[in-house]
């Protein structure tokens, strides 16, 4: 088992106006397609998965960050190769069944999709979760089973384009307010993600959140998502507190 890298009393990033309000992970994980590593990962006993989005979540809930929204391209990648992938089998993966750890800390639990691609079990959840009061909610966690950023802003262009031709708006009326408003999903993940976590050493977006993701700051991990411990989040969380974020502007000067 990997050694903690830092003690909870020392979850403090430095203030509130650095810290990231909204964390979005992107979960690639080259060692769950890997059967070899999968039969090392038995013998030894590395912590299944559903421990790490523990350890993950309790770091944000320590840290002070609001939401956080798990991104999965290829959920098929995460899940054992030997059944067949599903979003209910993601998220078996991520929690293993135990709903009663996210109400004991105030998660409120969204999912990024279509539901009709989940369990009944799953739905069950989600309702349950949807219907506690905001004051008792710690943390907004929210699921991707999978996000087609080029195809979200496909269809915000056409239901635009709509709008144009029925006489609603104008073209001068097209704002980047008015795409955020009608890109599927983004009412859900709002406010945009001022970090983004990259897991499994991969260098790209996927396709994933291509507008939400325009000013978030980027931070790469070569860690897998079965080995992407609190210690890799919180170091994450300290790269970005150390960054200079200008959202397209110029370095002030003195």
């Amino acid at each position: 088992m990997q050694k903690n890298l830092f003690q909870k009393s020392n979850l403090k990033l430095s203030d509130e106006k650095s810290r990231p309000k909204h964390v979005a992970i992107i979960l690639h994980d080259r060692n769950r397609v890997n059967r070899t590593y999968l039969e090392m990962s038995e013998d030894n006993g590395v912590e299944n998965s559903e421990n790490h989005l523990k350890q993950i979540v309790e770091t944000a809930i320590e840290t002070g960050i609001c939401r956080l929204t798990l991104i999965c391209p290829n959920a098929g990648d995460l899940t054992e190769p030997k059944v067949k992938s599903s979003t209910s089998d993601l998220f078996a993966y991520l929690f293993g069944g135990d709903s009663q750890w996210l109400v004991d800390r105030g998660i409120f639990l969204s999912y990024l999709g279509n539901r009709n691609d989940l369990s009944p079990e799953t739905l069950l959840l989600l309702k349950h979760l949807d219907n506690r009061a905001p004051e008792h909610q710690n943390l907004r966690l929210a699921i991707s089973g999978g996000n087609d950023g080029r195809k979200a802003i496909t269809h915000a262009a056409r239901k635009i384009a709509v709008l144009v031709k029925s006489g609603e708006i104008i073209p001068d009326d097209i704002s980047p307010e008015l795409i955020d408003k009608h890109i599927d999903l983004t009412n859900l993940a709002a406010p945009d993600p001022d970090l983004v976590v990259i897991t499994g050493g991969v260098k790209r977006l996927e396709n994933s959140f291509l507008w939400q993701s325009a000013y978030s700051e980027f931070v790469f991990s070569d860690a897998p998502w079965s080995d992407f411990s609190s210690a890799h989040f919180y170091a994450a969380l300290l790269e970005f507190t150390s960054r200079e974020r200008r959202f397209g502007g110029l370095v002030a000067t003195k």
